[in-house]
């Protein structure tokens, strides 16, 4: 699950057990790649410009929007 969407300079996930993530932009570029540990875990975005990304993990893809 994402909080804080649309985001600003942080996005907040939290996961039941380890995960790896993958946030991608609309042309299809990883844009950052991390393993978060399970739980609550903040992810620092505020180096992206505002846009849509995407963010993957074996959750699934969820749409993130970034609005500075």
């Amino acid at each position: 699950m994402i909080f804080y969407n649309p985001a600003n300079k942080t996005i907040a996930m939290s996961t039941a057990t380890e995960t790896e993530i993958q946030i991608i932009n609309t042309l299809g570029m990883v844009l950052l790649k991390t393993t978060l540990p399970a739980g609550e875990s903040i992810i620092d975005i505020g180096d992206l410009p505002s846009g849509v990304y995407f963010v993957k993990s074996n959750m699934g893809v969820k749409k993130l929007l970034v609005a500075h």
